[in-house]
């Protein structure tokens, strides 16, 4: 194999490299990104889920009540003063154990967070996100199609048919 040759097939390799090089790095910032929009996702959510439960817990609480009253309602015409004033009492130990000021704390800064998060920038970095990833793969795929696969191959099974008396001249020096 003569000089030219070999400086060529030298700068096939080291353009191959750059371009290996390249895709990775585009694939692992695109993977960076979507772990970032899954983690910010995340966190939205279980704020979300707290309120939530906490939601659902106060409704639980009113529904006892209400059930409560229901049942005080239609038993006061057939109880007795005594009774009522039992079904009241437990009534208001049910009231007395709602932890309403909790709950109104917990509900309010839920609102304050729900306010800070900018929702129409979180849109557009979630768009721009997706078209930067896409256009990050297409540029991917189209330097893997230009990739000339069959002088690749040429030129490692000309490496090899040098390399190879190489090897076994060396071999036989050991």
């Amino acid at each position: 194999m003569d000089q030219k040759t070999y400086l060529i097939l030298q700068q096939q390799c080291e353009t191959q490299r750059k371009q290996l090089m390249w895709t990775r790095i585009i694939a692992v910032f695109c993977l960076v990104l979507v772990v970032a929009a899954v983690a910010a996702g995340l966190y939205l959510k279980s704020k979300l889920d707290g309120a939530f439960d906490k939601y659902d817990q106060l409704a639980y609480q009113l529904e006892e009540i209400l059930t409560t009253l229901d049942n005080s309602v239609d038993e006061l015409g057939e109880i007795d003063i005594l009774t009522v004033s039992e079904n009241i009492s437990e009534l208001s130990d049910t009231l007395n154990e709602v932890q309403w000021q909790e709950i109104a704390d917990d509900l309010s800064e839920v609102s304050g967070r729900l306010t800070e998060i900018q929702w129409q920038s979180l849109a557009e970095n979630i768009d721009e996100t997706a078209i930067t990833a896409q256009e990050s793969l297409e540029k991917a795929m189209q330097a893997i199609d230009e990739l000339d696969i069959e002088g690749l191959n040429e030129a490692i099974e000309e490496l090899h048919t040098v390399v190879e008396p190489l090897a076994n001249i060396v071999k036989r020096l050991s």
